[in-house]
């Protein structure tokens, strides 16, 4: 049995020519009513002044913008995802997935996908998890370097350091760098309330 309507979706199409575009623009001037299409523009803002944004609004489509989800936030769409998956993933552990696969969600919500596949019978995604199935090398991570350098374990900090040092690849400076900043901004704030009441803390 047929359905009432078809799917096709349409990848990569800031790859196409103009000559493919404009050959698309003609279709989508009088489009078929039995199909649902998905053009996917992806990496870049798509020229508002393009004809065939006008030509898509115009035979009853629907352009819908994305922009790219900032790096502090990828934690949490890691989790949305997750929950959509009926999975629970804590704070902590979409962090260090998100430090590990960067800003890449394609990847992140595979990596999300492939670990919801091992839960326990609690389904969380723990820590443990996420370092067997992902790669993650347990020992060498941004957070077992923050708890060195918070427990003065000079000797693991700088084994932590030199192996970043010799695996830029996977643990990028900048990403280090800027966990580290959130880090010591809580450990500044928290010396911040030293003497003060509980009710000023919140204050805070």
């Amino acid at each position: 049995m047929m359905a009432e309507r078809q799917l096709v979706i349409v990848r990569e199409l800031q790859a196409w020519r103009i000559t493919e575009l404009e050959k698309l623009e003609a279709y989508l001037a009088k489009p078929t009513i039995s199909t649902v299409l998905v053009l996917c523009y992806k990496h870049k803002k798509i020229d508002g002044r393009k004809s065939i944004l006008k030509t898509i609004q115009k035979g009853g489509g629907l352009v819908f913008l994305s922009d790219k989800v900032k790096d502090e936030n990828v934690p949490d769409v890691l989790i949305k995802f997750a929950k959509n998956q009926n999975r629970k993933l804590g704070p902590m552990e979409a962090q260090l997935l998100a430090t590990h696969l960067g800003t890449d969600l394609a990847k992140g919500s595979k990596e999300v996908e492939k670990l919801c596949l091992v839960t326990g019978d609690d389904n969380t995604i723990t820590s443990d998890l996420i370092h067997r199935f992902v790669g993650i090398n347990k020992d060498y991570n941004v957070f077992e370097l923050q708890n060195a350098i918070g427990s003065r374990n000079t000797m693991k900090a700088m084994k932590i350091a030199h192996f970043f040092a010799t695996d830029q690849k996977n643990n990028p400076l900048p990403v280090t760098i800027a966990i580290l900043n959130g880090y010591f901004a809580k450990v500044a704030a928290v010396h911040g309330l030293a003497g003060k009441s509980p009710r000023k803390w919140h204050q805070r």
